[in-house]
């Protein structure tokens, strides 16, 4: 579970670069100078497609010590999908951070397997903060405590690293073993919410146009009530 350091190599902007297709970079921290790079496309790719936003990378710049960083922001164009620029934060061991971590379901519910339960899942990822050094790659669900219908695993359940808090509340569920009759009554309340909504929002109709105050001195329309005087 712990989060995997991956090696990543970039280069200055201001140098000149090799004959290779090449993803501006920018890599910027509280207490240093954004640094401006271009990091090797094919490199890079294989690094997005592997590493999430909660893994360390050790990033060298023009051969010199790594510094650690995680990846922020990733641009793509919108019709090839391809990365066009890149964010990364700046890691320092003595300075806390904030990401996002994946939440892993592990095992398998008695309740699912022996007794016919639903499994739900309200919550893919949650908000954590802390030092680096207790980040990891993912937070995991043991399913196999879930043994009867209608039992949970909220946020406060969780397992974390010492030093680590989870932003989210506590006490809501990331888990739930439904009956196949509640299940199946959530997913019909959930789908007349949403014809509700559509439906409401077809009879209001577009939205009315704001009405503009007149500039001072400009002219008002014709017709328009004129304010008192006094």
């Amino acid at each position: 579970m712990m989060s995997e350091i991956i090696k990543l190599i970039a280069v200055s902007r201001n140098k000149e670069l090799p004959n290779v297709k090449y993803i501006l970079a920018e890599a910027y921290g509280p207490q240093t100078a954004n640094l401006h790079l271009a990091i090797e496309a094919k490199i890079l790719d294989k690094i997005l497609a592997t590493a999430a936003k909660s893994q360390l990378i050790d990033l060298e710049v023009d051969g010199q010590e790594p510094i650690k960083v995680l990846v922020k922001e990733v641009q793509r164009d919108p019709l090839k999908n391809k990365v066009i620029h890149v964010d990364l934060q700046i890691v320092h061991p003595d300075t806390k951070i904030k990401t996002q971590l994946e939440v892993r379901h592990l095992h398998e519910s008695p309740a699912v397997v022996s007794k016919g339960g639903i499994l739900v899942a309200n919550m893919s990822k949650l908000d954590v903060e802390c030092l680096p050094n207790a980040l990891v790659s993912y937070l995991e669900v043991d399913l196999s405590k879930l043994e009867n219908l209608g039992t949970v695993v909220r946020v406060e359940d969780l397992v974390v690293p010492e030093g680590m808090v989870i932003k989210n509340d506590p006490r809501a569920v990331l888990v739930s073993i439904l009956s196949p009759r509640k299940a199946q009554a959530k997913q019909d309340a959930q789908t007349a919410e949403k014809e509700t909504q559509a439906k409401e929002t077809a009879a209001a109709g577009p939205a009315p146009a704001e009405a503009v105050a007149p500039v001072e001195g400009e002219a008002k329309p014709e017709g328009e009530a004129k304010h008192k005087k006094e």
